[in-house]
């Protein structure tokens, strides 16, 4: 690649060359039926039986792991920049706290695409904890959660229902877009806690002591949930009409 500038001392212009190398994304490959798994994991053939081990073996920044069909373990704790992918998404691919584990963790720069979190247990982010907002989960399901569905991070079109905690049952400390909260619990915030939400639906959400939907810290613009948030713009109240869900107007005062 030539560089090429121009001034009125060098009106010819002046140049550099330089060799710019484009490097394959890495990839790593997870299959929980894997009958061969062999270190490092760069193919279907000789894919990782568990999340963590192709993680691990992930070394290079930006490395992509690709996780097939099946229920995971949880306890992964994911620490470099890289992203983790589903085949055939959340209805599929489930990672499993059984209980006694955390889901996931990630650190900055990870992105978490297409899987189901569940059965998740810790005090903050059963379901997922991140670093920061700076971490990002797109089309996931997060459920049945305890210690919160998510703990900071960036969320796009995810779902979360039925986790709990003390503060947001379903995100605390979270940026949500076009996302659904719906069935949490906690004490403060049932379904969003310290949080900022766009498009999303926040409903059906249950607080042991007040904030069903929403705790006051929270900012909410274009979403849908009850009672009309102080903070944000463009909100409604209108009942979301969920089909096969029974309406508990507790949830909503």
């Amino acid at each position: 690649m030539a560089l090429w500038a121009f001034n009125e001392s060098h009106e010819g212009g002046v140049s550099a060359t330089v060799t710019v190398h484009v490097l394959a994304q890495p990839v790593v490959y997870v299959a929980a039926t894997s009958t061969n798994p062999q270190p490092p994991y760069t193919s279907w053939a000789t894919a990782a039986t568990n999340i963590q081990a192709a993680v691990d073996e992930a070394t290079v920044a930006g490395a992509l792991v690709m996780v097939t069909n099946g229920v995971y373990r949880g306890g992964v704790a994911v620490t470099k920049p890289l992203a983790l992918l589903s085949v055939n998404g959340p209805k599929f691919t489930l990672i499993n706290g059984r209980g006694t584990n955390r889901c996931i963790s990630l650190t900055d720069g990870v992105s978490l695409s297409g899987f189901t979190l569940t059965n998740g247990y810790t005090n903050d982010g059963g379901g997922v904890w991140c670093a920061s907002t700076n971490a990002f989960l797109t089309n996931c399901i997060i459920v049945g959660n305890s210690g919160g569905g998510a703990y900071q991070g960036t969320l796009y079109n995810c779902t979360l229902s039925g986790n709990s905690a003390y503060n947001g049952g379903g995100a605390n400390s979270c940026t949500l877009y076009n996302c659904t909260l719906s069935g949490n619990s906690a004490a403060w915030g049932g379904g969003a806690s310290r949080s900022t939400l766009y498009n999303c639906i926040v409903y059906f959400n249950t607080a042991w002591w007040q904030e069903a939907n929403y705790d006051s810290s929270s900012i909410l613009n274009y979403c849908c949930t009850a009672p009309l948030p102080p903070n944000g713009a463009g909100n409604i109240v209108n009942d979301p009409l969920f089909v096969g869900y029974v309406r508990d107007r507790k949830s909503v005062v």
